[in-house]
């Protein structure tokens, strides 16, 4: 014989804190399907007809298992709206503009006690931005031979 409290049955329900008419569909639910009670004295109880009582039935059945289903466990995620995101990216950003202000200070300051390194930064910047020029009007005119090289050969065709 199993140990323990005995079980109350159908009485767990009236422990549920719910209206009288609610624990009474409930309580007529249950008689059916344990073979207590048929549906049709069940919705004649509860004053409604078959069809309705299946629906009921169906729903809370429906509604039990939904919540019975396996989740996750342990606390739910935390939902971040898109307010709270918004406000931590714009956070993110004055943190990335204060450093970038730091930085240009620092820079700044480099460029008053030494301005020789300045001058070959800025030669360094400007022979960078050449050989890019240059690079690019070689790309351009080989690309421009090659097209004419293209129409020179479907012409001979």
């Amino acid at each position: 014989m199993a140990g323990g409290r005995p079980n109350k049955g159908i009485a767990h329900v009236n422990k549920l804190n719910t209206d009288k008419g609610t624990k009474e569909r409930i309580k007529a639910i249950l008689l059916t399907i344990q073979g207590e009670l048929t549906v049709q004295d069940a919705a004649n109880k509860l004053g409604i007809g078959e069809s309705r009582f299946h629906e009921l039935r169906d729903e809370f059945l429906t509604g039990g298992a939904q919540y019975l289903e396996p989740r996750p466990q342990g606390r739910p995620a935390e939902e971040i709206d898109e307010k709270d995101r918004e406000i931590e990216l714009l956070q993110q950003k004055i943190v990335d503009l204060e450093i970038n202000v730091q930085t240009a200070r620092v820079r700044e300051e480099i460029a008053l006690a030494m301005p020789q390194v300045l001058q070959q930064r800025i030669e360094s910047i400007d022979k960078t931005r050449e050989d890019e020029k240059k690079r690019a009007k070689k790309q351009k005119k080989e690309k421009r031979q090659a097209r004419r090289k293209h129409r020179r050969i479907r012409k001979k065709k």
